[in-house]
């Protein structure tokens, strides 16, 4: 369903045993979920929260995205990408963009070797994975640039991410179609700064509602990110539920 494929929560706990309880119930309503400082938690304890999320979306198809942000020596990046994606349920791993072409080709090496060269679904069914999707920050949708400057290195980091071999770019959703024209299509943007009843992140200076990342990317693949939309919510399995039904009303209108 387009809903749910545009659909993302974004997780902020640290505690890697809740955040694999409450994706067995939001993903229902969603396709990804998205960790950052509970990867580098889970990990330095031994926890495999990569694979724990997976098995919970009781699907073949990674759902993971490892919101990294890397941005370090080449070498360095090379091994944080291939690490990460020896986890088959990782989808998507964020860099930074100004880290440099270097860095960021040797991040797709990393994603490249990382991946298993055949894995098998819990049906028996052997297959090739595909390596995860190297996501491209331009500049973070909390920066207090002004908009004419943050504009322009949105444009300019994108087409060089594009030069190199980026599969897609975190934006606010107000430039998603403008990159799409410039780019051409077949990339995916990560959202985010969705909103759900005044909740939002409280640095976040690209909020939306839910409905408006359905308006966007026509030969793209958008993904909407909520975060405190739903994590500051007395019920949050509601309040993800909720989300996901206002997108699918403004699937019925528009289809």
């Amino acid at each position: 369903m387009l809903a749910k494929s545009r659909y993302c929560v974004a997780f902020d706990s640290d505690n890697p045993h809740k955040a694999s309880f409450l994706w067995g119930k939001f993903h229902r309503f969603a396709d990804y979920v998205k960790i950052e400082s509970l990867y580098h938690e889970a990990n330095a304890n031994g926890f495999p929260i990569t694979d724990s999320l997976w098995n919970e979306s009781d699907e073949d198809r990674a759902s993971v995205i490892n919101d990294l942000k890397i941005h370090t020596t080449p070498e360095a990046a090379y091994r944080i990408s291939k690490t990460a994606s020896r986890n088959l349920g990782t989808a998507m791993i964020t860099i930074h963009i100004g880290g440099g072409e270097k860095m960021c080709k040797k991040i797709l090496d990393g994603a490249r070797e990382g991946r298993p060269p055949s894995s098998i679904t819990g049906t028996g069914i052997i297959y090739k994975p595909e390596r995860p999707k190297i996501i491209g920050i331009t500049e973070l949708t909390t920066s207090d640039k002004n908009e004419k400057d943050y504009h322009k290195l949105v444009l300019e980091r994108a087409e060089k991410g594009k030069d190199w071999g980026l599969d897609g770019f975190v934006c606010p959703i107000n430039l998603v179609d403008e990159l799409e024209n410039i780019l051409g299509g077949g990339f995916t943007y990560l959202v985010p700064g969705m909103s759900w009843g005044g909740r939002h992140g409280i640095e976040q200076r690209k909020t939306y509602h839910p409905s408006e990342i359905m308006k966007v990317g026509k030969d793209s693949f958008p993904v909407g990110i909520a975060g405190s939309a739903i994590m500051d919510s007395e019920d949050k399995v509601k309040t993800a539920e909720e989300i996901y039904k206002s997108m699918l009303n403004f699937k019925s209108n528009l289809f």
